[in-house]
């Protein structure tokens, strides 16, 4: 008992840690101050334990004294006992603490193998992952290796026996060459003595033949003498023969005086037979020519030929058929801005009160972009005027040359002999009137110039000249001083666009051959752009009806434009095409009538292409998407030949030499109106 007391009460104490001390494990790291003490008897018993020998060796009683006093000390405590049992109850409590920490140290290094197991796992698991890998790409690398080698080994051997290849061919076109050498030699030589043997033989001819010749020479001598001599004799004989007969011959005719005097009246009539015959002949010709024939400059006559008859006998009767002519149908159907338009018609009217009076005939000049109606005005001009037309173009005179001249003049011959006085069109008249100091007029095209310079010079009776242009600066001072009255066409506006798009779409729409329906509506497309353009500008009724009767002049068979056209916009629109017109009035600022035209036939095209399914009752339709579309498509068209036209410009412009005067091409061809000139 005593042993457990000390032993267990000088554990705490400075080198009495060897028994408790050093049976307790060891605390974890995460205890607190326990552990410490716990520790440092640790470190106290396992000083005990390494110093045993020593101890052994150097024993120090002071200790045993020590022991002994303290127990004799306690026996004669009273309370020893007590202080015995609570000394066994601390020991008790400090091994069930100690149990309770060794209990819990087990458990942590428990979890500390767990965790060193698991990790080891980890590892192992990554290391095996990484020999997985490093295999992998060890095995890829090797098959990639491999491969590569194969690839050289065959890259070798295909070089190789491309090598060899070649070798071969290079000993292929040696064994060619020589035999080639070895067969020109051959032939060489067989040339050459082909040649000695031919050489040697005319030789051999030439030599024979000279000997011959030398041998045979008095006899060909004598008989050429004996042939010479007869021939001179049998030429005498009858050269004398033939000089009396027309010796006697010649006597008795100067000796007859009838004879005479038959013989030269004979001649005289045969001479002026065939003179007469010649003259008669020319100049029937040529009034057949200027009355009923087309001189070869005129494109188009409303004046009729045999030819025109012969090949179109319906078309010239239905021109014939034609209604009587009246100064207040000249503009029918032109849509002008009004000023113009005023003009024009002051024009009209003083042309056909000109030919009513019998006075001269003012020469005019049109001029303006392209598609702006000059040409259309200028036809309905001459028929509300009863006058002929002829149209040419100025362009046309260059390629005759020299020859352009006498074009020239039998065209105004031909016009001179018109009855109703004729209206002569030149359109481009900038090509044909050029003025003569600019470098690109030629000698010919001079000549030209002047030709017709001098048949317009005074104020004719029988024909009005209206010059058609788009460059009038280019035109020479000459010319100039021949036109009486200039006009301005100008672009349409967009009041006039929505009445040419009303034309328009009557003519080409609803009341073609084929009429196109507008998808979403009964309506006809003039009513229903009616309301969304919102205007006629000037237009009239009888506008369809004149451009049917040029489309019936052009062609036959053309369907009247004019019928209905007031019942069709007394309908209400409906539907978003109102919007679809005013849109395409609204986005076609800078066109023509001549594009306006070709807008509404594109719509027309798009309508007769479209599927089946887009066809109602037989009736082509037209979609207002496939409207806006075309419309975008010929504004993207127009651009891109607005930037050629700019283009060209700036390449002309930076030409060496350039003149600087650049203008757009193209005839002045009127499409303002419901049928394009």
């Amino acid at each position: 008992m005593w042993r457990s007391v000390f032993g267990g009460g000088d554990g705490d104490a400075p080198g009495g840690g060897g028994g408790g001390g050093g049976g307790a494990p060891p605390p974890a790291p995460a205890t607190g101050g326990g552990g410490g003490s716990s520790g440092s008897g640790r470190r106290s018993g396992g000083g005990g334990g390494s110093s045993a020998a020593s101890a052994a060796t150097s024993f120090d009683p002071t200790g045993l004294e020590r022991a002994a006093k303290a127990a004799r000390e306690l026996e004669r405590n009273p309370n020893a006992g007590a202080v015995l049992n609570l000394a066994r109850e601390q020991e008790l409590a400090k091994q069930a603490e100690q149990s309770a920490k060794r209990a819990e140290y087990e458990a942590y290094a428990k979890q500390l193998e767990l965790q060193r197991v698991e990790k080891a796992g980890e590892e192992q698991r990554r290391t095996m992952e990484k020999q997985a890998e490093l295999n992998q790409s060890t095995e890829l690398y090797r098959d990639k290796l491999t491969r590569e080698r194969g690839k050289d080994d065959l890259r070798m051997r295909l070089g190789a026996e491309q090598q060899l290849k070649e070798q071969q061919r290079q000993k292929d076109e040696e064994s060619v060459a020589r035999q080639e050498a070895m067969r020109r030699k051959t032939a060489e030589y067989e040339t050459a003595l082909r040649q000695q043997a031919e050489i040697a033989k005319a030789r051999a001819e030439a030599e024979g033949r000279i000997e011959q010749q030398r041998r045979n020479h008095d006899l060909d001598m004598e008989k050429s003498r004996m042939e010479l001599t007869e021939k001179r004799k049998t030429v005498l004989e009858t050269v004398s023969t033939a000089t009396s007969s027309i010796g006697s011959g010649l006597s008795s005719f100067f000796a007859d005086e009838k004879k005479m005097a038959g013989f030269v009246v004979t001649v005289g009539a045969a001479a002026l037979g065939i003179y007469t015959a010649r003259t008669a002949t020319t100049v029937t010709g040529n009034y057949i020519a200027a009355r009923l024939g087309k001189p070869s400059l005129i494109r188009e006559t409303s004046r009729l030929s045999l030819g025109d008859v012969s090949r179109h006998p319906l078309r010239s009767l239905r021109r014939l058929a034609s209604r009587a002519p009246g100064a207040q149908t000249a503009l029918d159907g032109v849509v002008l801005e009004p000023h113009t338009e005023s003009r024009l018609r002051a024009i009209a009217s003083a042309t056909a009160n000109a030919r009513t009076y019998n006075a001269p005939y003012r020469n005019v000049l049109l001029h303006g972009p392209p598609g702006t109606g000059k040409t259309l005005f200028a036809k309905r001009l001459a028929r509300s005027s009863g006058l002929e037309y002829a149209i040419f173009t100025g362009g046309d005179v260059a390629p005759l040359a020299a020859d352009g001249v006498s074009a020239l003049h039998k065209l105004f011959d031909w016009a001179e002999t018109s009855r109703k006085g004729l209206l002569l069109f030149i359109d481009e008249a900038d090509a044909l009137l050029r003025t003569r100091s600019s470098a690109a007029q030629g000698e010919h095209m001079r000549n030209a110039l002047n030709a017709f310079l001098f048949r317009t010079g005074a104020p004719s009776e029988r024909f009005m000249v209206v010059y058609a242009s788009n460059r009038p600066q280019e035109l020479d001072d000459a010319a100039n001083d021949r036109i009486d009255d200039i006009v301005t066409f100008a672009l349409p506006s967009a009041p006039e666009r929505a009445a040419m798009i009303q034309q328009y779409v009557r003519l080409y729409l609803t009341r073609a051959r084929v009429p196109v329906q507008l998808e979403g509506t009964t309506l006809s497309a003039e009513a229903t752009m009616a309301t969304g353009a919102g205007t006629t500008a000037g237009t009239t009724t009888g506008a369809a009806a004149a451009a049917a009767a040029d489309a019936t002049a052009a062609e036959p068979g053309a369907a009247a434009a004019g019928s209905g056209a007031a019942d069709d916009v007394a309908v209400e629109a409906r539907g978003e095409w109102p919007a679809v017109w005013a849109r395409v009035v609204a986005e076609t600022e800078g066109f023509s009538g001549r594009e306006m035209a070709k807008l509404v036939i594109g719509w027309q095209a798009a309508a007769y292409g479209a599927q089946r399914s887009a066809v109602t009752a037989g009736r082509p339709m037209l979609t207002a998407a496939t409207a806006v579309s075309v419309l975008q498509a010929h504004h993207t068209q127009k651009q891109l030949k607005e930037a050629w036209h700019d283009q060209r410009e700036r390449a002309e412009a930076a030409a060496p030499g350039s003149s600087g005067v650049v203008g757009t091409s193209g005839g002045g061809g009127g499409a303002v109106a419901a049928q394009p000139a």
